[in-house]
């Protein structure tokens, strides 16, 4: 075979390889784009959550409760979905709350790091928590109010509960994603 022909053939379905791939880089990433203009994981509705106005979901027996997870799909829209996992714990709804027991906290896990990593409320507070995975996915553990979430890349669960304990309390991150995991605590502090 001739070199010219050899050059020229190799050369030409390499273009058209390189083309090709540049083509499906360009759509992919033209994809992606789409919808992360309406994420902002630093302003979640903090202080717009009505308590009075939320209703529970129905319980399914005495000792089983419904929880009401919020995330966000792959679009970035909301998704409101109920956790029929049965849990065994004493259930009793909240009282109503006043204004000034109200608490909303934002927490970010980014880079193996709770911001921030530790976090004062009163007792009797009712404490509405987001808790939201920048970089990979995360689990958000709070075993002292009986919180276990998991915690999508780029998503966030929203979750109530009433602080009914004082002291300090312990954080962490109960699944394993990498070396960085095991060092995961914040301190939740009640006065």
């Amino acid at each position: 075979m001739n070199f010219n022909k050899l050059f020229f053939s190799t050369f030409n379905f390499s273009f058209l390889l390189i083309s090709i791939l540049l083509i499906c880089c360009l759509l992919l990433s033209s994809c992606a784009d789409q919808g992360s203009d309406n994420l902002d994981f630093n302003n979640l509705d903090q202080g717009k959550f009505d308590p009075e106005s939320f209703e529970l979901p129905s319980k399914k027996s005495a000792d089983s409760v419904d929880i009401l997870v919020e995330s966000l799909s792959e679009k970035g829209e909301k998704i409101l979905e109920v956790d029929s996992s049965n849990v065994k714990k004493s259930y009793q709804p909240a009282k109503p709350v006043s204004q000034k027991n109200k608490k909303a906290i934002s927490i970010n896990i980014f880079n193996y790091t709770f911001i921030p990593d530790m976090i004062s409320v009163d007792k009797g507070d009712y404490v509405v928590m987001t808790v939201s995975a920048l970089d990979r996915s995360y689990g958000f553990a709070l075993e002292a109010f009986d919180i276990d979430e998991f915690v999508s890349k780029d998503g966030f669960v929203r979750f109530e509960f009433v602080v009914d304990k004082s002291g300090s309390f312990e954080f962490d991150n109960p699944v394993f994603c990498a070396t960085g995991c095991q060092d995961m605590v914040g301190l939740l502090i009640v006065d």
